[in-house]
């Protein structure tokens, strides 16, 4: 800790200093975050903003001249400011996500830290907050937000739809504000290995958290069957009890949903009663979504506790 300007800078606000450095602003619920308080964080905006360090608009924070001085003097270059539609939306809640994954197995690279430390990739107009990444897999981000213009939508998925080429990544996590968001972006296959769509909550959140350092799709499947092995059918997870193909769904994979879609198509068209031995595992909160959905497939849920806790009570 050092002093500066009559005030006594704390590790907590070394942390908020770095972080705007990075992302350049922050809301003052993301400050809570990173102080992990529910008021203490409203009176160091105070001091940090009397001190000069910081600058306060509404419900946003940014640094200062001297704060943006302070930093670079220690070794932490800053960002300039980005222009203000997405210094009110876009920055804000890239950042918050950043602080929400922090302390997980993932690795979080904001866009622009991705484009440098790719070689200077051409990232213009994309619309990808960053990636995450642990030794084994990387997920590229994005968040389309509480009500996404069909005109973005499509630009988005035509971005998502180009990641093997223009990234090199086959993976997505895309989150959304509010339910009708979801509904909006639809059960498109973008040819990708997992296409992520999920409201942006604390319980998907830790769930994500969680998939840093555990594989939450096997574990929902002990938790749930007693045997399993590989699936017979290209669609499926695993081979589980009585030789049921299970198709996880925990993480709302809309490249799994689509060939689910395909499938129930398929036993419609040769009007096959039979549920064609497909089980589909979900959380709690979308079962009801999956009977409705999928009347002809057995449907099986899973607590998101459960699935969060470390050891997730498996049958095997």
């Amino acid at each position: 800790m050092s002093a500066c300007k009559k005030i006594r800078i704390t590790s907590r606000d070394w942390e908020l200093l770095k972080y705007l450095a990075e992302y350049a602003v922050v809301s003052v619920d993301t400050v809570g975050k990173i102080f992990g308080t529910e008021k203490y964080h409203e009176d160091r905006i105070t001091e940090l903003k009397k001190a000069k360090l910081i600058s306060r608009k509404k419900n946003l924070v940014y640094l200062t001249k001297a704060g943006r001085e302070l930093l670079e003097q220690n070794n932490f270059p800053c960002r300039a400011l980005p222009d203000s539609i997405s210094r009110e939306t876009r920055y804000p809640k890239v950042a918050d996500f950043a602080v929400k994954i922090s302390g997980s197995g993932w690795d979080f690279i904001p866009s622009w830290r991705y484009k440098e430390e790719r070689g200077g990739l051409s990232l213009r107009g994309a619309r990808l907050y960053g990636v995450i990444g642990n030794k084994e897999v990387e997920y590229a981000v994005y968040n389309i937000g509480k009500e996404p213009r069909d005109k973005s939508l499509r630009n988005l998925k035509q971005e998502i739809m180009n990641l093997p080429v223009t990234l090199g990544l086959n993976r997505a996590v895309i989150f959304a504000e509010s339910e009708n968001a979801m509904q909006d972006y639809g059960e498109e296959p973008m040819g990708l290995m997992e296409q992520w769509l999920l409201l942006y909550n604390d319980i998907n959140l830790a769930l994500l958290k969680r998939a840093a350092s555990e594989n939450l799709i096997k574990k929902a499947a002990q938790i749930l069957f007693e045997h399993g092995g590989p699936p017979e059918w290209k669609g499926a997870d695993y081979t589980v009890d009585n030789g049921r193909q299970a198709v996880v769904l925990i993480f709302n994979d809309i490249e799994k949903i689509a060939r689910l879609n395909e499938y129930a198509e398929l036993l419609a068209y040769r009007r096959i009663r039979s549920q064609g031995n497909v089980v589909i595992v979900c959380l709690k909160d979308r079962e009801e979504y999956y009977r409705q959905k999928y009347p002809k497939f057995e449907v099986m849920a899973v607590d998101a506790e459960r699935l969060i806790e470390k050891d997730g009570g498996d049958k095997q």
